[in-house]
């Protein structure tokens, strides 16, 4: 008879496996390593905000768990935990990405010291001189390294579990024809039941922030502690030092900020009873904590209501340095870090922005709105309907913001009626998916007239070519009437110069394809196929019109419908938040927000008024439209409007 023994490692892989739950594991199994600032077994008393992301690790309904957090509130040795649970007690391929190749491997490369200090799952790592920092083979499973910049080491495996650390520096440095690794990395849990999706970081900033954007698209938990003299539950915030609640400290005696007297005197005031919490009660009160979701309120020290949003997704966040337990973290500490932020003389931007994201866990918006959305509404709106040209209206300009996913083109369009001393108005607006369906809004944009004469058409069209520029001028040449537009920074026949182009726009050249020869030639013959937009003044117009420099009874009023204003044409379309997102850092205009696309098809489309009025001349001397005018014609499938061109503009196909 012939008798098999079989190794340990094999009878881990078929004997069925022990269920403990994650907060136990932790705690019993996880010896911090020695570069930790925490020495022996992992503690919960300790990292207390973690307790209730570990149950949603548990409950095989959630698939996402998503942490807003600041720095050093223990997300990353958290995540590490999971996984380490996960080998030890459930083994399944795994992986863990970060920022960059570097910060992968230095995680990857401490896991094995995690791993080497459980006793259990040391039994199954390989020696020392055949382990790699890129990934972690173990005789039972295998976790994946991958970071962002590269797709290559986001595909062709599956992952149980996924580890997004730190996703707000995620960027994509590759194509942009390739799908964002984030997501990427999301799609390697496809086909596993339970599998789970950790999104943790600090924010960046608002309106672009991903952590912050995937945490409003879950439950969206706010951590809520209770005062240690009056037990109101609260969120623990910097506060401004007037209203109630949040960081209070003392000032010198001239009135003046200090960094160290602040954190000398330091104190948390109770929202609620005026008190003072001071760092002796923080333990308590911090493990007293509840996560409390969207919707849901907190009475007699138990969550009431519902969630806003059920789901597989559990959200937490934003967690400030405030409910950090680390040695070394204190309140002195964190009013210090406040206001050396406040008094920073160089950078001190980038100051204010640290602290934002890193102590409060919060993210930074680089220019305060200083325009209230409510306030737009009233400066701009009017009853007017969407679709019909006003009575004083005659002519229109339909102008784009081009964006791209994958191959395909995406247009943010807008129309604008332009009357008398450059008084205008939206007509029409929409996203077309492709230049297919930016053709048939082209070819069927005809607007009755209020005055019950003619319908109008748009007289020019253009279309931003900042970015995309081969594939606009493409699309420009196909369009009569169409031109291509780029900013005044971007131009290359001359550099934007204050003070040398006052104009609203200049003619310029596209180059693509030309000799030095047939560019000189060109621009002698003012053969011009480009439109450059003054971007300074152009942004100046649209601020004058957002902050009320211009008003109602003022020449150059420009209005928009309420229907538009208010969200009712395009759906999931926050119209004025588009028209907010661009503000003046410096010298320089920048994006506040990611979706502000209307707002530049707004600017374009008064860079195009200016063009058909010869630069703004004829606002003047604009010819009254008689109702009985000759309609527009169309032909064939394009739109042939009548326009006055300035000499040497010829929109349309480039010469050859």
């Amino acid at each position: 008879m012939i008798s098999f023994v079989l190794a340990p490692e094999v009878y881990q892989c078929i004997l069925p496996r022990e269920r403990i739950a994650t907060a136990e594991w932790l705690t019993s199994k996880l010896k911090l390593t020695g570069d930790s600032k925490l020495k022996g077994f992992y503690r919960l008393d300790l990292f207390p905000h973690f307790k209730e992301p570990c149950e949603c690790f548990d409950d095989p309904e959630i698939e996402i768990i998503t942490l807003q957090t600041a720095a050093q509130i223990g997300k990353t040795v958290w995540a590490q935990g999971c996984i380490a649970k996960v080998a030890d007690t459930d083994p399944h391929p795994m992986a863990f990405a970060d920022a960059d190749e570097k910060s992968t491997k230095r995680v990857l490369d401490r896991m094995w010291r995690l791993f080497d200090s459980c006793e259990s799952l040391s039994k199954v790592c390989p020696p020392p001189h055949r382990r790699t920092n890129d990934h972690m083979t173990l005789t039972t499973c295998v976790v994946h390294g991958a970071w962002a910049g590269s797709a290559a080491t986001a595909a062709d495996y599956g992952a149980f579990i996924v580890v997004l650390n730190e996703t707000d520096k995620m960027k994509q440095r590759s194509t942009d024809t390739e799908a964002d690794f984030r997501w990427l990395m999301q799609e390697r849990t496809k086909g596993y039941v339970g599998r789970k999706v950790l999104q943790i970081s600090t924010p960046s900033l608002t309106g672009s922030s991903f952590i912050e954007q995937q945490r409003l698209a879950g439950d969206n938990r706010a951590r809520m502690v209770p005062c240690p003299h009056c037990n109101h539950f609260q969120e623990l915030r910097t506060g401004n030092g007037k209203e109630k609640g949040g960081i209070k400290f003392e000032k010198l005696k001239d009135g003046k900020l200090s960094a160290a007297k602040a954190r000398e005197t330091a104190w948390y005031e109770c929202e609620k009873c005026d008190k003072k919490i001071e760092e002796h009660h923080r333990y308590e009160m911090l493990n007293a904590g509840l996560w409390v979701p969207e919707g849901c309120v907190v009475k007699k020290g138990k969550i009431t209501g519902e969630p806003a949003r059920r789901g597989h997704h559990a959200s937490f966040g934003p967690l400030s340095t405030l409910h950090s337990l680390l040695p070394g973290v204190t309140i002195g500490v964190y009013a210090e870090e406040y206001v050396k932020s406040l008094l920073a003389a160089e950078n001190r931007r980038q100051a204010r922005q640290n602290f934002v994201n890193s102590w409060e866990g919060n993210t930074f918006d680089p220019s305060p709105v200083t325009v209230q959305p409510n306030q737009v509404i009233l400066r701009l709106g009017v009853d007017d309907p969407l679709r019909i040209c006003p009575e004083w209206a005659v002519f229109l300009t339909l102008a784009g913001d081009v964006g791209r996913i994958a191959e395909e083109l995406i247009f943010y369009w807008w129309v604008s009626a332009w009357g008398s001393h450059a008084r205008g108005q939206l007509v029409d607006l929409g996203i077309a998916w492709d230049r297919h369906e930016m053709f048939d809004v082209i070819r069927s944009a005809v607007y009755p007239h209020a005055d019950g004469g003619n319908p109008l058409r748009p007289v020019v069209s253009g279309f931003d070519s900042g970015s995309i520029t081969n594939q606009v001028y493409e699309l420009c040449k196909e369009l009569p009437a169409t031109w291509p537009i780029k900013g005044s920074s971007i131009d290359p026949d001359r550099p934007f110069v204050a003070g040398d182009f006052p104009e609203m726009y200049r003619p310029g050249l596209q180059r693509h394809g030309l000799n030095q020869h047939e560019i000189r030639r060109r621009l002698r013959a003012k053969r011009f196929d480009l439109l450059t937009a003054n971007t300074q003044r152009s942004q100046e117009w649209v601020e004058d019109q957002l902050t009320g420099m211009i008003k109602r009874e003022d020449p150059g009023w420009y209005s928009i419908p309420l229907e538009a204003l208010q969200g009712q044409t395009i759906s999931e379309i926050d119209l004025v938040k588009h028209l907010l997102g661009d503000y003046l850092d410096g010298s320089s205009w920048k994006k506040r927000y990611d979706d502000q696309h209307f707002r530049d098809a707004w600017r374009y489309s008064v860079i195009l008024a200016w063009y058909h009025t010869a630069n703004g001349r004829n606002w003047k001397n604009l010819t009254r439209r008689a109702k009985s005018a000759a309609k527009n014609t169309w032909q064939g499938a394009r739109l042939r409007p009548t326009l006055r061109r300035p000499p040497g503009l010829t929109p349309g196909k480039a010469d050859r």
